[in-house]
């Protein structure tokens, strides 16, 4: 977010300007810390919009925060102190804003600041959930530990996604060449061919009939198809950003065809790795569950989750909650229920996470070839009912000879 500033030098001199920061309290400690006083921080007309080069190619990704994690770890173990690790670590960041965020945390530290605390004027870069594993770390003097767990637990969420899109690129490249053929067939050869018969008298079959009226109203009105698709487009993408679109698109996704399986063992990789940590990290169940119900990413399951908090809070167990939904596997139910009778739910939980890490692997490696010969079908099927429609019409003309 952008915001502007108006401060003083140490001298008086007055200076203003504009400043991209996650909130305007990160954005007063940036100022503090080139020694300026601050006077004024406000966000701009254009902060809910406004996407500077720089949040393009240099936003902060969980990429970026696995790396931080790892690298705090290193030099935990190598016994280097918290400030000089953060003040190293921004020395060789390239990223603007996570360099600057990095900045941040070294200056809040040395100025007596707790780590976590810090690291919550930073929520672009750090999840509450990654803010209360590192308190959880300062109150047992695990940071080294708990940095290890966090660079972990990201590496393994960003391993799954980069194999998720690996899987896609393959079908997505079948999709975008067999739609593009319909197109030039649609656009260019029919009409052609089409005027070619008329001129001969020949009469067309039904099938060539709808391939030449459906290619005449692309080619005369396709920029009312594209203003329609365009302005569709935009209404679902304004729609998803609601409470309720989201709802509804995050319950679709997940009983859309194939793809919806396998994103439902992910969610249960993440819920089961998620709550673990927290609870590794001595926070109580319920607060680890609302943790976790933020971290989620799913509307369906958030609500799962919330009413788990409700219920573990009244004195009721929480596996009794995801034995209600339909998109909990029993297996997660009853496990967690063990885990619950036994008081070794986080051992549990492990369990659960490892299952569903080797299923989504397992998923994703049979991605492509499930999907693969159903686009060839389906988008073949199209593709040769608009070749069969143009060579009927000329092999009957040819057959009259």
């Amino acid at each position: 977010m952008r915001f502007a500033y108006e401060a003083k030098t140490q001298e008086g001199q007055a200076q203003k300007g504009f400043i991209d920061a996650g909130s305007a309290e990160a954005a007063i400690d940036i100022l503090q810390q080139r020694r300026l006083i601050v006077v004024k921080v406000s966000a701009t007309k254009e902060a809910a919009f406004y996407l500077s080069w720089n949040d393009v190619i240099g936003r902060i990704n969980k990429k970026d925060i696995a790396i931080f994690s790892r690298q705090m770890a290193t030099l935990f173990e190598a016994k280097v102190p918290i400030v000089e690790s953060l003040k190293t670590l921004s020395e060789q960041e390239n990223k603007k804003k996570l360099r600057e965020a990095i900045d941040n945390l070294a200056y809040e530290v040395e100025s007596g600041t707790p780590l976590s605390r810090a690291l919550l004027k930073h929520p672009d870069a750090f999840s509450n959930f990654f803010v209360q594993v590192v308190r959880s770390g300062e109150v047992s003097g695990k940071l080294s530990d708990v940095f290890k767990y966090l660079a972990d637990y990201l590496e393994r969420d960003v391993s799954v996604r980069q194999k998720i899109k690996g899987a896609l690129i393959y079908p997505a490249f079948i999709v975008v060449a067999m739609v593009a053929v319909m197109i030039i067939l649609t656009t260019y050869v029919v009409p052609q061919i089409s005027v070619i018969l008329k001129d001969l008298g020949q009469t067309l079959p039904l099938s060539t009939l709808i391939v030449v009226s459906v290619s005449n109203f692309f080619s005369s009105f396709w920029w009312l198809f594209a203003l329609i698709v365009g302005l569709l487009l935009i209404f679902v993408w304004y729609y998803i950003r609601t409470p309720d679109g989201k709802a509804v698109w995050d319950k679709f996704i997940l009983d859309f065809p194939v793809f919806g399986n396998l994103l439902q063992k992910v969610y249960m990789m993440r819920f089961a790795e998620t709550l673990s940590l927290l609870l590794e990290g001595g926070l109580p169940l319920p607060q680890s569950l609302e943790i976790t119900s933020d971290m989620i990413g799913n509307e369906v399951y958030r609500a799962v989750l919330n009413d788990a908090v409700k219920a573990v809070r009244e004195g009721s167990q929480m596996s009794v909650i995801l034995r209600q939904s339909s998109y909990v596997p029993r297996l997660v139910s009853q496990m967690v229920m063990v885990g619950e009778n036994t008081g070794r739910i986080e051992e549990m939980l492990r369990h659960v996470s490892k299952f569903f890490e080797s299923e989504v692997e397992s998923a994703v490696s049979g991605l492509t070839s499930t999907i693969e010969p159903l686009l060839i079908v389906v988008i073949g099927a199209g593709v040769g009912l608009i070749v069969v429609s143009i060579i009927m019409p000329i092999y009957n003309i040819a057959g009259s000879f």
